[in-house]
């Protein structure tokens, strides 16, 4: 009997497990898909944000699907918690809504600084090319503008093409485009090129080359940094999913509902105890990708 209870319990919690990874997998494939079409949609729109066109203005970087749709889910399970009577977690929740924010735009702000490093790299190689032909520095920019993938990256020269078209020095119009997108490899680049005026062209050829060296050597550790990570990633997302999914049920589960509102302090702890948890991976594999790149 023993021995049957326990196979019994083995099936059941292989079975809930497989069904775990494969609902994780259709969240994540989905969430993956859903992201896509945002960044190429409304994203696309939300990404032009500027906040406004004087000199010393900042280009925003708008919120993540992600972020959105857990911020959205906070707040909507905090107003059904506050309309059933559970008022405690529901200020609980608005709380976690505002973490998630910041959690989420945090992953966001590290992730588009990844990929503006990578979008440089083709900016580096493409004015390279057309320097060769213009030798003036915004008239590179200006034949390799239209060609730049990253629209914030894009905001950003084109500002500072204009700026420099109505009469601003080249030295401070290019330093706008590092103040603009924050990134070490855009600050050498600017670096580079404030000083070619004085320098022959095969110093500034040189230079520019020697850089784009460094931005696919930093390209190809970050790749493999990535790969390498993947599947302690995959797992923290996958716990992050579960974490959420039960969340969800406790406060949408009448039954389970009807014990964590007459309890909320159960609730509250292990809830905080997951978030705390999930934060504290999620910044350990940040910090050791860039302790690696």
């Amino acid at each position: 009997m023993v021995v049957e209870h326990a196979l019994y319990a083995i099936v059941i919690g292989g079975c809930a497990l497989g069904a775990g990874l494969l609902v994780n997998l259709v969240i994540s494939q989905s969430v993956t898909f859903l992201e896509r079409a945002w960044r190429r949609g409304l994203g696309r729109v939300l990404r032009q944000t500027v906040s406004g066109s004087a000199s010393g203005s900042t280009i925003r970087v708008p919120w993540s699907l992600a972020q959105l749709l857990a911020v959205a889910a906070a707040s909507v399970l905090a107003i059904k918690s506050a309309m059933t009577g559970g008022v405690i977690i529901a200020i609980y929740l608005a709380l976690v809504g505002i973490f998630l924010g910041w959690f989420f735009g945090k992953r966001e702000g590290a992730s588009t600084r990844e990929r503006t490093t990578g979008d440089i790299v083709q900016l580096v190689v493409e004015f390279q090319s057309v320097y060769r032909v213009t030798r003036t520095v915004f008239g590179a920019f200006t034949e390799t503008v239209d060609g730049i993938v990253n629209p914030i990256l894009k905001i950003a020269v084109q500002r500072a093409i204009d700026a420099f078209n109505t009469g601003k020095r080249m030295e401070d119009a290019l330093n706008q485009v590092a103040s603009d997108v924050p990134n070490p490899y855009l600050a050498q680049l600017v670096f580079i090129l404030t000083r070619a005026p004085q320098s022959s062209e095969e110093v500034v050829q040189n230079a520019l080359k020697d850089l784009s060296e460094r931005l696919r050597q930093h390209q190809r550790l970050s790749d493999r940094s990535r790969v390498s990570l993947a599947l302690v990633s995959g797992t923290v997302r996958f716990l992050q999913a579960a974490n959420g999914a039960v969340l969800l049920v406790c406060v949408l589960a009448p039954l389970w509902w009807d014990y964590y509102r007459t309890h909320p302090a159960v609730l509250i702890v292990g809830a905080t105890l997951a978030l705390f948890g999930s934060w504290y991976f999620e910044n350990q594999l940040r910090l050791l990708h860039e302790r690696v790149v």
